[in-house]
C-alpha cells in the first residue's frame, strides 16, 4: 500500500522547495504512480522529475527543467513516455473543486474543513487512483467527523471504509 511512500515524499518536497501549489503536487504524485505502474523505468529520480514537470505544464505553471535535474535529456524522454501512458489526455478531475462542493453540501464547518484537508492532502501516500474523488472525499469526511464525534449522514460503503482504513495506516505508520 505504501510502495512509494519515500518517492511520493521527495515529489512533495521537491514541489514545495520549488513553490507549486497543492493542485500540482496532486497532479505529479498521480502521473508518478501511474507511469511507475505501466513502466519498467529503473531512474526514479529522473520519473519524480518528469512527473513534476509535466504537473507544473499541465497547471500552467512554468519551471526551469534545470531547477529539477541535470539529466535532462532522460527526464524529457520519460515526460514523453508518460505523455504516451497518458494518451496525451491531460484532463485532470480536480478534487479539491469537487471538495468544495461537497463541504458546502454537508454543511461542514471550517474546522472541520481544515481536517478534511489535511486528510486530502495526506491520501497522496495511498494509492487511491483506483477509487473515485467522490469517494476519497467522502472518506476524508467521515474521518475529520470522527475526529471531532460528529455524527454525520453520509453513507459508507465498502470504498469509502477501504479509503479511511488507508489514510489511518498512514497515521500508524508515522
Amino acid at each position: 500500500m505504501l510502495k512509494y511512500y519515500k518517492d511520493i515524499e521527495k515529489i512533495i518536497l521537491t514541489c514545495k522547495k520549488i513553490g507549486c501549489t497543492q493542485k500540482i503536487v496532486q497532479y505529479s504524485v498521480s502521473i508518478f504512480k501511474l507511469y511507475v505502474n505501466n513502466s519498467k523505468d529503473e531512474d526514479v529520480d529522473s520519473v519524480i522529475a518528469a512527473s513534476i514537470l509535466l504537473g507544473c505544464k499541465i497547471s500552467n505553471y512554468i519551471i526551469d527543467i534545470n531547477r529539477l535535474t541535470k539529466n535532462k535529456s532522460k527526464v524529457i524522454e520519460i515526460e514523453f513516455d508518460i505523455c504516451k501512458v497518458l494518451d496525451f489526455d491531460f484532463n485532470q478531475e480536480d478534487i479539491y473543486t469537487k471538495l468544495v462542493c461537497y463541504l458546502t453540501k454537508y454543511n461542514i464547518s471550517q474546522d472541520v474543513a481544515q481536517y478534511v484537508w489535511i486528510f486530502i492532502n495526506d491520501s497522496v501516500f495511498i494509492d487511491v487512483s483506483k477509487y473515485d474523488y467522490d469517494s476519497i472525499i467522502l472518506a476524508c469526511i467521515n474521518l475529520a467527523c470522527l475526529v471531532f464525534d460528529i455524527d454525520n449522514k453520509i453513507e459508507v460503503n465498502n470504498s469509502v471504509k477501504e479509503i479511511m482504513n488507508s489514510i489511518l495506516c498512514v497515521y500508524e505508520k508515522n
